[in-house]
């Protein structure tokens, strides 16, 4: 009897051994095989997403640095931005998700910020380039403007769909810090070598609308509660980009620069009290140093001649406003014969980018239809009017998306102030609505709007704007408020 229960017990140990050893097996012979790959795709679309914002930066820095001359600069940085924007289309394709859940991300993607609106405004200009534009000539242009649209409208959905992390914000911000100062340095410190070109981005126009739509957007960081050295370098270029902006002699932009900083100083009053009383309380580490930069960048101005100059275009200001000036004439005899030409087609307008081609018909300036296809359009054959020109070549339904495109921008970031604490997403989002509405101003009269040079900066600050806005309503509020604690007591 002993013998026959310790061959029992043996025998239950042997089972109770197994059991588990097989249960290991099976359970190990699955996860090798699942686990890494979902590693992989974790790795592989944090990795995209890191690469998808570099060839934004790369855009952002490299596109104003291609200046090499005066008549091949437009040419080498169109060639550059068309190549970068292949690229990044590529890589935002690779980056796409097409698994289980792709329609309820595909429904998200279309109700956050302004997508719709934005792939509606694409898909009527591939209409356009393609069934209204007159095949041979008019064809190629309207190819040639579909790719610096498409390259703008791809930076945008890029930005806004893209950039979620803080160090992602953090790095276009750096990208947008550097070319500012590059330019503004480049302004102010080099002698001016190339005949007829004001600035590191071109004409007086092109500099104009840049730094009047940047200038907002350099002072939210300057003001957010960011790194000390970020602030800090934020403070010395926003000093220079004042400077830049009113010894370029463009009053277009010196109105849009005013009616955005006006905006940026009241939304900071109605959205950020205790901010605004901080740095009230603190301005001697705050203001007293900007003002002392300023001070000793106005007496070096001061005793240049551009101050001169500058004085002068000022003084054009009253001229105009009595209807006396001859530029201003000149742009509401322009503005005019758009409006006639597009009530002759108000439905498909003449084709994308054709404008050029049809102006001198309906104006009797610029240069004849020949001439523009030979050399190329000059400023001289655009509107002066980013609104009448999108009218005149897209029609009456591309401006109404156009303008839906701002004004759902406007109404959703305003909307998600309400929702932010106070910290520097809240302050960046002020900066982002303050730029586009200086833009919005300033592409008025201004047609540095047309070139890629500056449209591709508006739909950058447009789509940051909107990452700002999504994460008011994307992330918890539990998490939500803990980056903005986190935020206020760095600062």
């Amino acid at each position: 009897m002993p013998s026959v229960s310790v061959a029992a017990l043996r025998r239950l140990m042997l089972i109770q051994e197994t059991k588990p050893r097989r249960r290991r097996g099976a359970a190990a012979a699955h996860l090798p095989v699942a686990a890494p790959a979902r590693r992989v795709q974790a790795g592989l679309r944090r990795w995209l997403a890191d690469y998808v914002v570099a060839i934004v930066v790369l855009m952002v820095v490299l596109i104003p640095l291609l200046r090499f001359d005066s008549s091949a600069s437009r040419a080498n940085r169109n060639v550059v931005l068309e190549w970068l924007g292949v690229l990044l289309w590529c890589v935002v394709l690779a980056r796409l998700q097409w698994g289980p859940g792709a329609r309820a991300r595909l429904i998200r993607f279309l109700q956050s910020g302004a997508n719709t609106l934005t792939l509606l405004f694409l898909a009527w200009a591939v209409f356009s380039a393609f069934c209204v534009a007159p095949p041979g000539a008019g064809r190629a242009f309207a190819l040639n403007d579909l790719l610096r649209l498409g390259a703008g409208l791809l930076v945008y959905l890029v930005v806004a769909n893209h950039v979620e992390t803080r160090a992602q914000t953090e790095t276009l911000l750096d990208a947008i810090l550097l070319i500012v100062g590059c330019a503004t340095f480049y302004r102010i410190f080099i002698p001016q070598t190339l005949p007829g070109n004001a600035s590191l981005i071109g004409s007086r126009l092109l500099a104009g609308g840049f730094l009047c739509l940047l200038l907002p957007v350099v002072a939210a960081v300057a003001a957010a509660p960011t790194h000390p050295r970020r602030q800090i370098a934020a403070r010395v270029i926003l000093v220079l980009t004042v400077v830049t902006l009113l010894v370029t002699p463009t009053r277009s932009s010196w109105i849009g620069a005013l009616a955005g900083m006006a905006l940026f100083g009241v939304l900071a009053v109605r959205h950020m009290t205790r901010g605004v009383r901080h740095l009230r309380e603190h301005r001697h580490r705050v203001v007293y140093p900007v003002v002392a930069l300023g001070g000793a960048l106005a007496l070096m101005l001061w005793m240049s001649d551009v101050t001169e100059r500058a004085a002068a275009r000022a003084q054009t200001l009253a001229v105009a406003s009595r209807g006396e000036d001859m530029s201003l004439g000149w742009r509401l005899n322009h503005w005019s014969a758009a409006i006639r030409a597009v009530a002759r087609r108000p439905l498909v307008g003449y084709g994308l980018g054709n404008w050029v081609l049809q102006q001198h018909a309906f104006t009797g300036t610029g240069q004849p239809r020949e001439d523009v296809l030979r050399d190329g359009a000059s400023m001289d054959e655009q509107a002066h009017n980013e609104y009448v020109q999108v009218a005149a070549d897209l029609g009456l339904p591309g401006l109404a998306l156009y303008l839906l495109i701002l004004i759902a921008f406007f109404a959703k970031s305003a909307h998600a102030l309400g929702r932010l604490r106070t910290g520097a997403r809240k302050v960046l989002l002020i900066g982002c609505m303050s730029g586009i509405a200086a833009q919005c101003v300033d592409a008025v009269s201004n047609p540095a709007w047309r070139y890629s040079v500056c449209a591709l900066y508006f739909w950058l600050v447009l789509g940051l704007g909107i990452a700002l806005m999504r994460s008011a309503y994307h992330l918890p509020a539990t998490r939500h408020a803990a980056i903005n604690a986190d935020v206020d007591v760095a600062a």
